[in-house]
């Protein structure tokens, strides 16, 4: 045990040895060397300098990533400004029939909003809802409803739950406000309840669809497809050996009443 203990420390010693760029100092005799040696005359404060300048450009990447969203966010908004002025074109669906209708007008990402009218956290909801309409949905004449000013990017529609429990329920609704995201035959792309606090976990989500390609589109799907099927057979396997369970116990039940 001490042996071990010994091994482990000297294991220990050649692992800072290594960052320091002296592992043939303590390396006993015996023990296989690591595959990576750095020289013995490694220039601490020039390693350290490398080590910072790397980070600096994993930050300047996260940034220029982080500034290419808020630029586009940025560009969308200015567009919605000059777009002509009108009423957001928001699909009020009150039937399944009215949901299939919205989903297969065109191949456009639509997103579809679940919301009730006692829920205060839904009306808070439906208000950044709205303006983000205004930017990416459809303008429609308000003298003329039927009439599209300016077409959209994005196609948006909302569904009151207390109306339409049951389609609402048969979709997995169980939170409010909820959103889904679609597009044409590809379905439904990404689910989830966000608060009016958490509203940018809408707006993000949006923007990464839109920006998406179709190899990506149909990875993630995949994935999702994947992930569902996993969580399927999870709860299929606990179910079953519940069920062989409760037969089991069953079973002894019987015997001792016969027993008795």
């Amino acid at each position: 045990m001490r042996q071990h203990t010994k091994t482990m420390l000297m294991k220990c010693l050649v692992l800072a040895a290594a960052v320091q760029g002296k592992t043939a100092a303590f390396a006993p005799p015996n023990m296989p060397m690591f595959p990576f040696r750095p020289s013995p005359a490694v220039d601490r404060r020039s390693d350290t300098m490398h080590v910072y300048k790397s980070c600096d450009r994993v930050v300047s990447v996260r940034n220029s990533v982080s500034n290419l969203k808020a630029a586009s966010v940025e560009k969308d908004r200015d567009s919605a400004k000059n777009r002509p002025k009108g009423t957001p074109d928001v699909f009020v669906i009150n039937s399944t029939n009215d949901l299939i209708d919205f989903l297969s007008k065109d191949d456009r990402l639509c997103i579809i909003k679940f919301h009730a009218k006692w829920c205060k956290s839904c009306q808070k909801f439906g208000l950044r809802y709205e303006k983000l309409a205004s930017v990416y949905a459809d303008i429609l004449d308000p003298k003329v409803k039927s009439r599209v000013l300016d077409e959209g990017k994005v196609r948006f529609a909302e569904v009151e739950f207390s109306a339409n429990a049951k389609m609402c329920r048969a979709l997995g609704i169980k939170r409010l406000p909820y959103v889904h995201f679609y597009r044409g035959a590809e379905g439904r792309l990404a689910e989830f309840a966000a608060g009016p606090s958490k509203f940018n976990l809408v707006v993000d989500k949006l923007n990464e669809l839109l920006s998406l390609s179709q190899e990506q589109i149909d990875f993630n799907i995949m994935m999702e497809d994947g992930e569902n099927l996993g969580k399927y057979l999870v709860t299929e396997l606990k179910k079953e050996h519940w069920d062989e369970a409760l037969a089991d116990a069953d079973g002894k039940v019987q015997h001792t009443k016969a027993e008795l």
